[in-house]
C-alpha cells in the first residue's frame, strides 16, 4: 500500500513538474507558447522518432537501439506500474510480457552505454543534468536487474526473496522517474538545438 501511493504521488508530482517547467520555459522556435507553436513543437517531437538521412550508419544503429529501449521501457512501465496503480499485482500474461522485455531494455542500456559513453563525459557545465541522469540510470539498472535475476536462484530464504522484491520495486520507481527526466531533457536539447540551427523539417 505504501509503495502504491508513493508511486502515484511521485509520478503525478513529476509529470506536473515537467508540465509547469514546459509552461514557464518554452522550448518552441519563437520562445513562447501559442496554439500553432504547441502544434509545431508536438510534430517536431514526433519527428525525433524518425531516422534522419543525415545520420551515419553507426548513428542510425544507435538511434534504433534508443527507440527499442524506449519501446521496452514503455511496455515495462505499463505492465509493471499499471496493475499496481489499479490495486492489483503483476501476474499472468502481463508478468510474462514484463519478463520478456526486461532483458531487452537491459541489453539496449548496455549498448547505449557503449555508444554514448564518449558523449556523456563531463566536460565543463554543458548538459550536466542530462549526463548525470544518464550515468545514474546505468547505475540503477544494475540493482534493478540483479534483484530479479538473483531471486530466481535458491540462494535466499523467504525474507531474502521479499527484500529483493521490495528492492526491485523501489529501484524501478527511481529508474522510471530518472528516465522520464532524462528523456524530457534530451527532447528539449534536441529541439532547441535544431531550432537554433533552423533544421526543423
Amino acid at each position: 500500500m505504501l509503495f502504491r501511493w508513493t508511486s502515484i504521488i511521485v509520478l503525478l508530482l513529476l509529470l506536473a513538474g515537467i508540465a509547469v517547467h514546459i509552461l514557464l520555459f518554452p522550448f518552441s522556435a519563437s520562445g513562447r507558447w501559442t496554439f500553432w507553436e504547441i502544434i509545431r513543437t508536438k510534430i517536431h517531437a514526433l519527428t525525433l522518432l524518425l531516422l534522419e538521412q543525415k545520420l551515419s550508419p553507426l548513428g542510425r544503429l544507435r538511434k534504433l537501439v534508443l527507440l527499442l529501449a524506449l519501446l521496452a521501457f514503455a511496455i515495462l512501465f505499463l505492465t509493471g506500474f499499471g496493475p499496481l496503480l489499479f490495486g492489483s499485482r503483476l501476474s499472468g500474461w502481463l508478468l510474462m510480457i514484463h519478463a520478456t522485455f526486461a532483458p531487452i531494455l537491459m541489453g539496449c542500456l548496455a549498448l547505449l552505454a557503449i555508444g554514448w559513453a564518449h558523449e556523456m563525459v563531463f566536460r565543463g557545465l554543458e548538459d550536466v543534468l542530462l549526463k548525470l541522469y544518464f550515468w545514474i540510470l546505468l547505475t540503477l539498472s544494475l540493482p534493478l536487474a540483479l534483484s530479479m535475476i538473483v531471486s530466481m536462484f535458491n540462494w535466499f530464504g523467504t525474507e531474502g526473496q521479499d527484500f529483493l522484491y521490495v528492492l526491485h520495486r523501489w529501484c524501478a520507481l527511481a529508474f522510471t522517474c530518472l528516465a522520464l527526466l532524462f528523456l524530457y531533457i534530451l527532447v528539449r536539447r534536441q529541439i532547441g538545438r535544431e531550432n537554433r540551427l533552423g533544421t526543423f523539417e
